[in-house]
């Protein structure tokens, strides 16, 4: 049926229909070239990665040699261990006089032998040769374990700061016990605007990160530094084998068993110290020459990327991500400007600026968005106002998406009034929150996207008729593919949460998905 077949309709309505539909099929098809453009880009962008400097590719399976560098140090079994003193081990990168802003990645394993506090240190280096011996005034920066158990990120003057600092992100590790004995797999990324270097336990939940700005670093970075503080020798803390590759993905067979392992870390972005705190889970053996299924996590109030952390909360996302990246999706979260942001507009701007990094860092595919409660907003709002390109389906969690129900008479009123900077009375709500608000879009504004929906009728706090049941009424109509799922409890019950669940929806919504 068209508009002019509707009773009622004047020819003046029609032809406003008309125009309406003729200008969102615009938008669809502009957002569609976009949205190939973006993915050829990033190919592409991975492919002059690897081309600039094929030569950058260092492996080093069981670490020979390393020992040759330092007195205090001894390689057994392919594993580097102290010796007495301080067995620092730096390596230099043949053909590569300096790091910064080289894309790359360097991944290896470290083994914690026990809770014995042992000083360790890890991390990138000014000042070495390429036969890994030191220059004069070398500087190591990285994630440090003092004899006291404590973990800092330590840096020299060249990388723009004292000794010791505090870390911006820890996770499982008690004051003053050091890292639990275990094997860690440590990650080392650079991009254009910064490094960071990550270690996470076996299951790929993030217990330390630091970051470092290369704006702030002042001289050359030229190598890797594993240094171990341990007396014990094979007996105490060792590194395993060590992998490092030109650009931030692997391409074809994997080197060594530490590259084929799936990674977490977590970045600052964009090119500002106020930049967002951003993680990205990439799955094992993710291929640079092959677009990836990318998983955008929109997080909920007072939560932050730690959300993601596969073991983090284990009563929140954290399971579910890593069952994603299990499955060989890409997980992306950020902290969105903060834990209140409540869908304002520097929400959908760091949106906007984590895709741009995403395309820019790795090859990106087709895109799924899953808003949990207060992140259903910046999602929807994504989603209508065709913010972002490639994003092909979406998952709503308990969605808080009734702007206007939250600001009048939800519990969080003071709060959603704040992230708008909105007046006590709401009279300024409709000028504040145009185009903020998902369901005083228009529903054809949703047109085709697969949505599945999960909510309880036991919340009280975010109430099911006011929120999810109005944004499957309004979705319904313009998507044949609108699904839900009747969780129970309150409010983040772990009900809502089924991993399984979100694996099948998106293997089944995004285009090239992935095959079970």
């Amino acid at each position: 049926m068209g508009v002019l077949d509707v009773p009622g309709y004047s020819r003046a309505q029609a032809d406003a229909a008309i125009t309406v539909q003729a200008r969102d099929a615009q938008s669809l098809a502009r957002l569609a070239v976009v949205g190939a453009t973006d993915r050829d880009s990033a190919q592409a962008a991975q492919r002059v990665a690897f081309a600039d400097n094929p030569g950058f590719t260092e492996e080093w399976a069981n670490l020979s040699g390393w020992a040759s560098a330092a007195a205090n140090a001894q390689v057994s079994a392919g594993k580097l261990y102290g010796n007495g003193g301080s067995a620092g081990v730096r390596r230099g990168i043949p053909n590569v006089a300096d790091l910064r802003g080289v894309p790359f990645h360097a991944t290896g394993t470290f083994v914690k032998k026990d809770a014995t506090p042992v000083s360790w240190l890890l991390g990138l280096t000014t000042g070495t040769a390429a036969d890994g011996s030191d220059v004069a005034g070398a500087k190591i920066w990285g994630i440090y374990e003092n004899a006291a158990g404590q973990l800092f990120r330590y840096t020299g003057t060249e990388w723009g700061g004292g000794a010791a600092q505090a870390l911006p992100f820890q996770y499982g590790v008690a004051a003053n016990a050091g890292l639990p004995a275990g094997t860690y797999y440590w990650s080392i990324e650079s991009t254009a605007f910064e490094a960071t270097v990550t270690v996470v336990n076996s299951d790929m939940t993030v217990v330390a990160s630091a970051y470092a700005q290369w704006s702030g670093v002042t001289a050359p970075v030229t190598g890797i530094a594993l240094v171990l503080f341990d007396s014990r020798g094979t007996s105490g803390n060792a590194f395993g084998p060590v992998v490092m590759r030109q650009g931030r993905t692997t391409t074809g067979s994997p080197r060594g068993s530490v590259e084929s392992q799936p990674r977490s870390t977590y970045h600052r972005i964009p090119a500002a110290s106020t930049g967002q705190f951003t993680s990205i889970l990439t799955p094992a053996n993710m291929d640079s020459r092959r677009p990836v299924p990318v998983i955008l996590y929109c997080h909920g109030y007072n939560e932050n990327i730690a959300s993601v952390n596969p073991a983090g909360q284990p009563a929140q996302f954290g399971p579910t991500a890593k069952a994603l990246a299990d499955a060989g999706f890409m997980v992306v979260a950020s902290d969105l400007t903060g834990l209140s942001n409540w869908g304002n507009a520097g929400a959908i701007t760091a949106l906007q600026n984590l895709y741009q990094y995403l395309v820019a860092n790795f090859p990106v595919g087709q895109i799924g968005i899953i808003g949990h409660s207060m992140g259903s907003l910046a999602a929807l709002t994504t989603i209508a106002q065709r913010i972002l390109p490639n994003i092909a389906a979406a998952y709503m969690i308990e969605p808080a998406c009734n702007l206007r129900w939250l600001a009048e008479t939800s519990s969080y009123a003071a709060a959603v009034k704040t992230a708008h900077g909105l007046a006590s009375d709401l009279s300024d709500y409709a000028t504040k929150t145009a185009g903020l608000d998902p369901l005083k879009q228009e529903g054809w504004r949703y047109r085709g996207m697969p949505m599945r929906v999960v909510a309880s009728p036991q919340d009280t706090q975010i109430l099911k008729t006011e929120c999810a049941d109005k944004l499957v009424a309004l979705v319904s109509p313009y998507s044949t593919d609108v699904t839900t799922l009747t969780a129970s409890g309150g409010h983040t019950n772990a009900s809502h949460f089924v991993p399984s669940d979100v694996v099948a929806f998106f293997r089944r919504t995004l285009a090239g998905g992935l095959v079970a």
